[in-house]
């Protein structure tokens, strides 16, 4: 029988707030985590700021609860109790209460406003063009925990985490599933519900898939 991992910190599950991973795997454990997030009361909220490590006038990473707390503006975030986080910053949380991601990094990162750029350059470096919501064969199909990235034509602008990213769940037949933090709380939803309902402005647009590389940073 397999071990089960045991992290600290508030949980969206029970009166003894635990969280139990059920993978030793970094990406399924926090494609875990962000499935339990669906439950939680972080709701979506657009960060200001790219993230791309150039500083702009009126552009900061303050605009979410997540960002107070890196910032040291305010204490951690509890996903039992509402709070805001933008589309990429629920995506490093998971990460840090997977301990795959530290606090320290996290404050580097946006003291130097590049957490987008390092998911893009660093985290994602190897990417694939997702040419469907809906791959015929497997190895066209995101994997569990890889991210999706979005681009923006209008912007003249690649696929960036950025845009938008998103979480695949890594169902191997039908519309590829997903977990998307926009509107309200992150939900699991369809690429084709999400670009044609939710995010019409993704419509049409570059999509591409990556299994990013977590480590202890």
């Amino acid at each position: 029988m397999g071990s089960v991992n045991r992290l600290e910190g508030p949980s969206l599950q029970g009166s003894d707030l635990e969280i139990r991973v059920r993978d030793v795997n970094p990406r399924t454990q926090i494609l875990e985590l962000l499935k339990d997030f669906t439950r939680s009361q972080i709701t979506g909220h657009e960060q200001y700021s790219r993230g791309d490590g150039e500083i702009r006038e009126n552009h900061h990473l303050e605009a979410t609860d997540f960002g107070q707390w890196v910032l040291g503006k305010q204490s951690e975030p509890n996903p039992k109790v509402a709070c805001t986080m933008s589309c990429y910053e629920i995506i490093l949380y998971a990460a840090h209460r997977n301990e795959s991601m530290s606090e320290l990094f996290l404050k580097t990162l946006y003291a130097e406003q590049r957490p987008c750029k390092w998911m893009d350059e660093v985290l994602c470096k190897e990417k694939a063009v997702l040419h469907s919501a809906d791959p015929k064969y497997l190895r066209f199909r995101p994997k569990p925990g890889d991210l999706i990235l979005f681009g923006d034509k209008d912007k003249r602008c690649k696929p960036s985490t950025s845009v938008h990213v998103v979480t695949a769940v890594g169902n191997q037949r039908g519309p590829i599933e997903v977990i998307s933090h926009h509107n309200g709380r992150p939900q699991m939803i369809t690429l084709s519900e999400l670009c044609e309902r939710e995010m019409t402005h993704l419509n049409g647009q570059e999509m591409v898939f990556s299994t990013p590389q977590w480590a202890n940073t």
